[in-house]
């Protein structure tokens, strides 16, 4: 329409005529190109493409300190690129869950590290672990290891864990080819297993095979490795724990210390006036009447009255319930001694009785039907005291059997 319009202005006002098809031409371009699509517009643009897509796992395969917070909660993760947003997601392994590490929990949820830009996959997981706040001070950095499929990430400390790809991809910043699932890359990565060893590699100690058996990745904490071929992990069982990624052995929690679940890397105190006389106590118990209670933690199936961080009172048989005021400060309950009284059957500490035992009963006048208190600790101590005899139980001076 345009060149029938301004062709044939061969007169004498054709500079007019060729001023105003000018104008003309120009809003016809002009229109054209703001109802053209988007896509048009920009001259070689990938809209809608994502350079580092995927799904990949990673495992900690080094670690320059086994007790650094993000080696410990980010021992195994799943990173996510959204091939439409680029958006990256890290998923924290299950495994995880539940850990405390310098009295911060471990991320159980996914961890967003914003829209990767470009290529630059580390900058999004630095912002994504960096959200987990494990550590005084930020993570310094996270570089790729193309060489080996893997990434090194330099934490506060300052420390480094590096980690090895061993499934999926991330686009072409780690392609499938390079996954470590595969036989490791020439030249090896950290903690690669023997070349075509599978899956039964032989591992040292403190570490177990993953990516079908290329990589001898450090023990999650929480678990013991004890290596060798076909290396596997095995969570500590309650009472015991392992503090540190790399652990051969799990420990047992010390006395007046308790564990009650499996796969952990720390063991609670008792609470007040309760008791774990022995190492890898699962519970503490307290004692009333002589009858054994379980304060916090679990034994023999039971269920501990008090919890590691709960408000929660003594429940109404044990004594020493404090009420609301205490459980809103969170204490745990107060055991104090208790007694109870009974009557003695006959000869049950007569002149008879225990005469291997040189217990203070055998000054009593008789023991047949006296009175018996029974006094017992929160620890299990028991007292016996034996009431109205004037030979073993005087006004100012109470004979007792302890035990």
């Amino acid at each position: 329409m345009a060149a029938v319009i301004c062709s044939g202005w061969a007169n004498a006002a054709w500079r007019q005529r060729a001023q105003l098809c000018s104008v003309w031409l120009l809003a016809l371009v002009g229109a054209s190109y703001l109802t053209a699509p988007v896509a048009a517009q920009v001259v070689g643009s990938t809209a809608g493409a994502c350079a580092s897509a995927g799904t990949a796992v990673l495992v900690l395969s080094n670690a320059t300190s086994t007790a650094d917070p993000y080696a410990i909660c980010f021992h195994t993760f799943t990173l996510t690129v959204d091939p439409a947003t680029c958006a990256l997601l890290l998923s924290p392994d299950a495994s995880a869950a539940g850990l405390q590490v310098q009295g911060r929990a471990c991320p159980a949820a996914d961890l967003s590290g914003g829209v990767v830009a470009g290529d630059d996959v580390g900058a999004a997981i630095r912002r994504a672990m960096q959200r987990a706040a494990l550590a005084a001070g930020a993570i310094q950095g996270v570089t790729l290891e193309p060489g080996f499929a893997g990434i090194s990430v330099a934490t506060p400390g300052p420390n480094t864990n590096t980690y090895t790809l061993t499934q999926g991809s991330l686009g072409s910043v780690f392609p499938t080819s390079t996954a470590s699932t595969a036989p490791c890359p020439a030249g090896g990565a950290p903690g690669c297993a023997p070349a075509g060893a599978g899956a039964g590699a032989s591992c040292p100690a403190g570490r177990y095979l993953a990516g079908g058996g290329a990589v001898c990745t450090l023990c999650p904490a929480g678990h013991a490795c004890g290596g060798g071929a076909g290396a596997a992990a095995a969570a500590c069982d309650a009472g015991t724990y392992a503090e540190a990624v790399g652990q051969p052995a799990c420990s047992s929690c010390p006395v007046q210390t308790y564990q009650a679940e499996a796969g952990r890397t720390a063991c609670h105190p008792c609470p007040d006036a309760s008791y774990a006389h022995f190492t890898a106590s699962t519970g503490c118990l307290a004692c009333y009447l002589g009858q054994p209670r379980v304060v916090a933690g679990r034994v023999g199936g039971e269920e501990g009255a008090w919890q590691e961080g709960a408000a929660v009172e003594a429940p109404p048989e044990l004594p020493g319930k404090r009420g609301a005021a205490a459980a809103a400060l969170q204490q745990p309950p107060t055991w104090v001694a208790r007694y109870r009284v009974a009557t003695l059957a006959g000869g049950a500490l007569g002149a008879g009785a225990c005469p291997d035992v040189d217990h203070p009963f055998k000054s009593c006048a008789a023991l047949e039907g006296r009175a018996v208190a029974v006094e017992t600790a929160p620890s299990c101590l028991v007292r016996l005291y034996v009431l109205g005899d004037a030979g073993c139980s005087q006004a100012d001076e109470l004979s007792y059997v302890e035990g």
